[in-house]
């Protein structure tokens, strides 16, 4: 996994998928959570905004641009993205949830 490895070894990885599929949102987010963390705020935010272009759904990329906008002092911006955030990882729970009572036999209980 790309966040066990340290930062400096994690670049070259992710400008390599980055290279073969530009639009892997995964790897945009993980960019865009590097350079935030190495200070580069705008380019970091141009990779959080592609990541979420990609995949409107990936909440961890709206909550990382939330605190991107937080550090920026954009505070709207930044409550925008967190309200986002917490939005799908609660519709994310619930087709979890939902998924799991299809897959459950009928005689099953869940306590």
């Amino acid at each position: 996994e790309i966040y066990t490895l340290s930062l400096h070894d994690a670049l070259p990885i992710l400008e390599a998928v980055l290279k073969h599929d530009p639009h892997h949102a995964k790897a945009n987010m993980a960019m865009g959570d590097l350079l935030m963390r190495r200070g580069k705020l705008a380019a970091a935010q141009t990779y959080l905004e592609t990541a979420i272009h990609d995949d409107p759904k990936l909440a961890p990329a709206h909550y990382k641009l939330s605190l991107l906008f937080f550090r920026k002092h954009e505070m709207e911006r930044a409550e925008k993205e967190k309200t986002v955030a917490s939005a799908l990882d609660a519709e994310s729970s619930r087709a979890s949830r939902t998924q799991l009572r299809l897959a459950m036999p009928e005689t099953a209980v869940i306590q």
